[in-house]
């Protein structure tokens, strides 16, 4: 075969060459799924057969084993989740690391464990080892992989990987906030099978790292959720007018005193963008800053042919500690409602409108309804919740003791990602 281009170039023609030999070689494994359920399969059997062949000891807790061979707490506790893991792939996010498990087999050993166990385990181990270099390379991405398998166990490892991105990302973007709050309020309104939409959004103990760094404190649209469109925002109108930017509804009582620059600009993709412009870092430019908007006739109060469900959409910039993510509906629209929670991963652009199945992330979050008023708004990351939530309440004419309460609390969101609520309409009569 020819070789074109500069001779110096033809040896990383050749490992090109190579590589393609190598990945020819990649897809003849087996899939991940299936190699990784017969490996932890062997290895959840192996480890359940050493605990349970213990001399003089019937392990029914971490602490049993603990106790008989005189091992740390956590590796107790990782080695009878995966010997008593339901699902082999559940196994996988509990796995000792290497040094972890020799502990455990010198120590298995010392407590007299016949040595045909020891050997088994010590065996499946090291197929495991195998199947952390065929698919993955390295551990973390092997736990990262699997996780999306085991759903239900990647709690903990899951808001671990959350918290060191929080500490990245705020490096990297110059920004982080305690926490940040997407409120949308359903009431009724004054045109008869329509929905009102109000809505207040922002940041508590919002600060810079990096000077000159502008921010965007809130972001809003509403769409179509069939056609996916934006709608008109001829029906929307800031809850309190600034005369420094009309169009955003800054709520300066629930503000910090002395905020720097805000700026309302649009995109052309129709969102509205609020942004605070300053140079003050750490500390010294920590700022709560809320702003709140009604729509009018925002939507149907029942089911057409372009709207099927409400969804709220709150999108996620801004290394945060927390989001509180909350929905109030007015009890005579529905009744009791039952919303449920996507994530979504932005990572293909800023849209927030994703529905793929494949942008959802693996979380685990929740909503919860909290009971029927606004004194049931109260947390500890947003000051003066209940009372900015009466306020703005009031201004519409909306009675504040009529709204049923729900929430969805995020522990450090990943950014860039769209925490979606959404519940079906109703047929109409």
């Amino acid at each position: 075969m020819p070789l074109w281009g500069k001779p110096e170039n033809w040896g990383k023609m050749a490992t090109i060459r190579s590589s393609n030999q190598l990945n020819d070689k990649v897809l003849h494994v087996r899939p991940f799924q299936e190699d990784a359920r017969e490996v932890l399969s062997g290895l959840r059997e192996a480890l359940a057969g050493l605990v349970s062949d213990l001399p003089a000891v019937t392990v029914r807790r971490p602490a049993d084993l603990q106790r008989a061979l005189n091992i740390d707490a956590k590796l107790s506790w990782q080695t009878t989740k995966v010997a008593g893991a339901a699902d082999p792939l559940a196994a996988g996010v509990h796995v000792p690391g290497p040094g972890p498990m020799r502990k455990l087999l010198r120590a298995a050993s010392k407590g007299h464990a016949p040595a045909s166990r020891v050997e088994a385990a010590m065996t499946a181990y090291r197929a495991f080892e195998g199947l952390i270099e065929r698919h993955a390379g390295d551990r973390s991405s092997f736990d990262s992989m699997i996780s999306g398998y085991a759903v239900e166990e990647v709690g903990p490892i899951d808001l671990r990987h959350k918290r060191d991105a929080f500490r990245a990302q705020s490096h990297i973007l110059g920004a982080q906030a305690r926490s940040q709050l997407f409120c949308n309020i359903v009431g009724p309104s004054k045109t008869p099978g329509k929905l009102d939409i109000l809505s207040v959004r922002g940041f508590a103990d919002l600060r810079r790292l990096r000077p000159h760094a502008s921010w965007v404190v809130a972001r809003l649209r509403i769409i179509d959720d069939e056609a996916g469109k934006p709608r008109d925002a001829a029906g929307r109108r800031p809850l309190e007018v600034n005369k420094d930017v009309p169009e955003v509804g800054l709520l300066k009582d629930y503000c910090s005193e002395r905020l720097p620059a805000v700026r309302g600009t649009r995109t052309a993709s129709g969102f509205l963008n609020v942004e605070l412009v300053g140079d003050a870092v750490g500390n010294n430019s920590a700022v709560t800053c809320f702003v709140g908007d009604i729509w009018q006739d925002a939507g149907s109060q029942y089911r057409t042919e372009d709207d099927h469900f409400v969804r709220t959409c709150a999108m996620v910039r801004t290394p945060s500690e927390s989001l509180i993510h909350d929905v109030l509906v007015h009890e005579d629209l529905f009744g009791r409602v039952s919303p449920r929670v996507s994530v979504y991963s932005d990572v293909l652009g800023e849209s927030g409108l994703s529905s793929r199945e494949s942008d959802l992330l693996p979380a685990r979050e929740e909503v919860r309804f909290l009971g029927a008023g606004v004194a049931a708004l109260h947390c500890a990351e947003i000051p003066r919740y209940p009372e900015m939530a009466d306020d703005v309440l009031g201004r519409v004419g909306w009675d504040p003791d009529r709204f049923h309460v729900y929430r969805c609390r995020v522990e450090f969101p990943v950014v860039p990602s769209s925490v979606a609520l959404s519940f079906d309409l109703p047929e109409g009569d």
